[in-house]
């Protein structure tokens, strides 16, 4: 840890700086004592203190052999029973909230607030100078610690204190971050009113906040449509967060007679049994509790899938156009009959009242505040370029460390006018920044239904021009047999592909008779042919973004491959991809469409492993022990059999041979 960050730690009794410390010392001012140990300084080492997804036990375990054997190879191992934790403790898309509230001059110093594994402080750490990652379980703090070192991330200060008494000075830092955190800090302190408590976190936020800075809350909407639907709330009871706090009081009560303990969602508490103590709110509510805590301005999102992975957020902007966008889009996604009646239903709403349900029910909300003196951000400027925009959507595009996120910006009718690409690029120190480049000129359309067979069409014709238009020689065969060997040696020692052996020999084999047979042009790439990146004007053209991958020379096989994968993926037997073969799939009517377009004979059936292969062996290359690269691995290792299986089978048809 680096001395400009001890030199920044203040008692938190007093608030004085307390510099360099050795093992154990005290405040010179007020004698507070604390301990800096493991990489921790320590305020409260007296408490024995647990909480956590897994038992302390396990927690034990798993620093042990992170210390041996590395951190996420320990998760892999100890985890094997929970391994959606992974994601959650490693994932990038965790982190898609930041560009809401994100601006270039002000992103010194951040404070993540109950911070567990560290999974947004170090994120976080990449674009802040100096992250302060705070949490009151030593284990934890711990894990965290064996990380920074063994990744050498030296820019992030841990912190083992309460959270009403944090060890910073008044007006130091420039963002705080409450993910998953205020409904919970009512259980600090059982003699308090939970709602009092809040109010004394939200105080000292402000206190060591800049005037210019701004704090973070990812949580929960107490009228979130998943309560009424019967979801249990952090009570672990349902319908607890709809009805009066006496009555949920008393639900409580009555449940949890005679018990020892209350089992809650992922955590186990004691001493609360008889109040309902994890608050949440309505909008309204979050502006109230937020504007007495001296916090008048707020700015509030919606998330889909989750605030803990806000994979696609827009805001309450009183018109319902990016309600209506996402609505539409998730629509044509399925195929679920009695969904799509819904959804269709939903779209006949008008404007005004589709804006109003969306903020009273939404599940989860994304929440920015601040004091009124915040400076302006990338979104600010973003909005303020495109002036005609009625409403945008946020799109986080996968788990890259990039940090690639599209915001899609709307009309009134939830048409998309253009997409603007965010994306993590380094400055001149050692940090990221976040920068926006336009991603698409001015349209007015939408983003691809690959259920249909008329834009599928459209999109087969558009890959068939694109590749004719670029194509130059044809692939001497030696090359083409020298990429599949070095692939196949990446992916063959990769783990977990046991039972995939046999395939991997058999495509490979096949692959280098049906191109011995056969020329391949050489042609334009663009590298992420899919539904994503596809969008469909009103004219019934398309316009095609993210050409980050875009590559010339390049082989066909690639762009009709992805088109042809994402779409096996999603309709195929209702399995990810199936071995079996069936015609009415809209995946072939894109390949023979394509097929029909094209002059030559193209292999299209070894189209979506070998965009696969490829994939996997440069998430192989780059780094398969790193975790956004892990994350990937583990998606698309699963997929590789049945794709495999599925090449090999459709070889036979005669839509697919000469």
């Amino acid at each position: 840890m680096s001395e400009m960050i001890k030199n920044k730690v203040s008692c938190p009794s007093c608030h004085e700086y307390l510099g360099s410390v050795g093992l154990r010392g005290c405040c010179p001012e007020c004698g507070t004592v604390y301990e800096y140990r493991y990489g921790i300084y320590d305020f409260i080492p007296g408490e024995d203190f647990y909480w956590g997804e897994v038992s302390q036990e396990k927690m034990w375990q798993i620093n042990e052999q992170a210390l041996q054997d590395g951190w996420l190879t320990s998760l892999r191992e100890n985890l094997r029973d929970r391994a959606n934790l992974i994601p959650y403790i490693t994932s990038p898309a965790r982190l898609g909230w930041l560009c809401h509230g994100y601006a270039t001059e002000s992103r010194g110093v951040c404070v993540d607030f109950g911070s567990g594994w560290g999974s947004l402080s170090f994120g976080l750490s990449k674009f802040y100078d100096t992250v302060y990652s705070v949490d009151g379980v030593h284990e934890r703090l711990r894990f965290q610690a064996i990380r920074a070192e063994l990744d050498g991330v030296d820019n992030i200060c841990l912190i083992r204190s309460s959270l009403l008494k944090v060890p910073l000075p008044d007006n130091s830092v420039d963002l705080v971050v409450l993910n998953g955190v205020l409904e919970w800090v009512g259980l600090s302190m059982p003699h308090l009113d939970p709602r009092k408590v809040q109010l004394l976190l939200l105080r000292e936020v402000r206190r060591i906040l800049k005037p210019s800075g701004k704090v973070y809350i990812g949580i929960e909407n107490r009228l979130g449509l998943q309560y009424f639907l019967g979801a249990r709330d952090h009570s672990g009871l349902p319908f607890t967060s709809l009805v009066p706090r006496k009555v949920a009081d008393k639900m409580l009560r009555f449940v949890n007679r005679g018990k020892t303990e209350l089992v809650t969602d992922a955590h186990v508490f004691s001493g609360a049994e008889s109040e309902y103590r994890t608050l949440t709110y309505s909008l309204k509510g979050y502006r109230e509790l937020l504007a007495e805590a001296g916090f008048p301005r707020m700015k509030s999102y919606w998330a889909w899938q989750s605030y803990s992975y806000p994979r696609v957020s827009g805001p309450f902007d009183g018109n319902g156009a990016n309600i209506r966008y996402l609505v539409r889009y998730l629509r044509d996604l399925t195929d679920n009959h009695g969904l799509r009646l819904m959804m269709g239903l939903v779209l006949f709403l008008p404007s005004f009242l589709l804006s109003w349900l969306s903020s009273l029910f939404s599940p989860f909300f994304l929440i920015f505040a601040d004091s009124g003196t915040a400076i302006t951000g990338l979104e600010d400027e973003i909005l303020q370029e495109n002036p005609g925009a009625e409403s945008f959507l946020r799109t986080s595009l996968g788990d890259s460390l990039a940090y690639k996120t599209t915001y899609l910006l709307l009309n009134r009718k939830g048409s998309v006018q253009k997409a603007v690409r965010v994306e993590a690029d380094s400055d001149n120190s050692s940090r990221m920044t976040l920068m926006a480049t336009q991603a698409t000129g001015g349209v007015d359309g939408r983003m691809l239904r690959p259920y249909r067979k008329d834009e599928l069409e459209t999109v087969a014709h558009w890959i068939a021009r694109y590749q004719q238009s670029t194509t130059s020689d044809e692939w001497p065969l030696a090359t083409l047999e020298q990429e599949i060997d070095e692939i196949m040696a990446v992916i063959r020692p990769l783990p977990g592909l046991d039972d995939c052996s046999e395939l991997l020999d058999a495509y490979h084999q096949h692959y280098k008779n049906t191109l011995a047979k056969t020329k391949l042009p050489v042609v334009g790439e663009h590298g992420d042919y899919t539904p994503p990146n596809i969008l469909v004007t009103t004219n019934g053209e398309i316009e095609v973004v993210d050409w980050e991958f875009s590559r010339t020379p390049g082989n066909p096989l690639l762009d009709v491959g992805g088109m042809g994968l994402s779409l096996l993926r999603r309709f195929a037997d209702k399995q990810a991809v199936s071995a079996k073969v069936n015609l009415n799939d809209p995946a072939h009517h894109f390949f023979v469409t394509y097929l029909n377009h094209m002059p030559g004979y193209i292999p299209v059936h070894l189209a979506p492993a070998y965009y696969l292969l490829r994939l996997i062996a440069r998430k192989a290359r780059e780094n398969s022990s790193a975790p956004e690269n892990h994350l990937a691995l583990g998606a698309w290792l699963p997929l590789l059999k049945p794709t495999l299986a599925w090449s090999i089978a459709s070889a036979r048809l005669p839509m697919f041979s000469r």
